[in-house]
């Protein structure tokens, strides 16, 4: 990828001053226009998940006063997804449409969970994980275009996106792995080294597809550290779940449902529009305290974000956070605490925010002016002096 230069688009910087542990501030990088959000300062507005506010104007209006919402609650990857819907139900076919749609969900998320979580000893991502160097795994429609997507994205992002991290992540207490209790139980500078060395192969990772079957090719590299070998492992839980969004929000097209969201994990949103003010209100979380620092007016878009506040715990007053710098091996300290990105697909974007998340601040900035024209960001770092 070419040297990012120059800033290409007009961008808003905002050092914000909303509350947070030790009265720190921070500073909000977005481009988003003034019209589309707002700062919650001091005392926080609360905005649940998703609201309904907005001005009522052009297809803003509420489309029917015959609309009600239905809700289902789904769970796949470790983690709860909720769909709402709205719409005239007193209709049958809208009624059974729905339903239907909910199977179809429910069918979509326990075969994207059976094929991509790190964790069910049968998925295609734990068999390549425990493949020797070298070998070549069957893999399924989907796991195939996941990584033929994590691919791109992580020569887009000269590796600061890498879904290799596996052995770090799990090194650090996260992915099953045993939680540090101190300092001293944290890995070593050697170990972190050595399985930086071995995340940079994931672009020698080869796919291939073959009459109707699906191929990955794991590299013919190991690395060793006290007498025990690693090989190449994946982690695809971050943008497997923006991936399930994005297959979901297809469906509610195919149902010709255009009124309202699904949400997996609070990290990743499919957003339609809202019955009755035509747009969703979507409170950011606070990474720092409690409530939300941003809410933002959105409709008809694809939303993830990152932060160092999902997965975490602190030792001897520092936080280690499950969002691995592959460039070290070690949990992010880019001081970027977390990040959005809407538009594009909700796979791409979680992505984008981890990456983001690994860029530090100037980097970040560079690559979404460069990169990213055609979406909307959001991202806060911890305020510099």
């Amino acid at each position: 990828m070419k040297k990012l230069s120059a800033v290409i688009f007009a961008l808003s910087v905002i050092a914000s001053v909303f509350s947070g542990c030790g009265g720190e501030t921070y500073a909000i990088y977005t481009n988003l226009s003034r019209e589309e959000f707002s700062v919650q300062a001091g005392n926080f507005v609360l905005c649940e998940g998703l609201n309904a506010s907005g001005s009522a104007n052009g297809d803003n209006a509420r489309v029917s006063a015959g609309f009600s919402s239905r809700t289902h609650v789904f769970y796949a990857m470790g983690a709860e997804a909720l769909l709402v819907i709205s719409a005239d139900f007193s209709d049958e076919a809208t009624l059974n449409g729905f339903n239907a749609l909910c199977t179809e969900i429910e069918e979509v998320l326990y075969s994207l969970d059976n094929s991509l979580s790190a964790t069910i000893p049968t998925s295609d991502v734990s068999v390549f994980n425990a493949a020797g160097a070298g070998d070549k795994v069957l893999i399924g429609y989907h796991t195939y275009n996941l990584l033929n997507l994590a691919s791109d994205i992580y020569e887009k992002t000269e590796g600061y996106y890498n879904p290799a991290v596996y052995h770090s992540v799990k090194a650090y207490g996260f992915l099953g792995g045993e939680r540090p209790e101190d300092i001293s139980d944290l890995p070593s500078s050697s170990l972190s080294s050595k399985l930086t060395d071995l995340a940079n192969m994931f672009g020698e990772v080869e796919l291939s597809s073959k009459d109707g079957e699906y191929y990955a090719l794991k590299p013919d590299f190991t690395v060793t550290h006290d007498d025990t070998e690693y090989t190449l492992n994946l982690d695809l839980g971050g943008i497997g779940k923006g991936y399930a969004v994005d297959v979901v929000n297809g469906l509610l097209d195919d149902y010709g449902f255009e009124y309202g969201y699904f949400s997996f994990a609070s990290s990743s949103i499919a957003v339609k529009r809202n019955s009755s003010v035509g747009e969703y209100t979507i409170g950011l979380r606070n990474p720092r305290g409690s409530g939300d620092y941003l809410c933002v007016k959105t409709k008809n878009t694809l939303i993830s974000t990152s932060g160092d506040y999902f997965l975490y715990y602190t030792l001897a007053g520092e936080r280690y956070c499950s969002v691995i710098d592959p460039h070290t091996g070690k949990p992010v300290r880019s001081g970027v605490i977390t990040a959005t990105v809407f538009g594009g697909s909700a796979a791409e974007n979680d992505a984008y925010t981890t990456a983001i998340m690994a860029m530090g601040k100037d980097r970040a900035l560079q690559f979404v002016n460069a990169e990213l024209t055609d979406r909307k960001f959001v991202f806060v770092c911890e305020k510099e002096g």
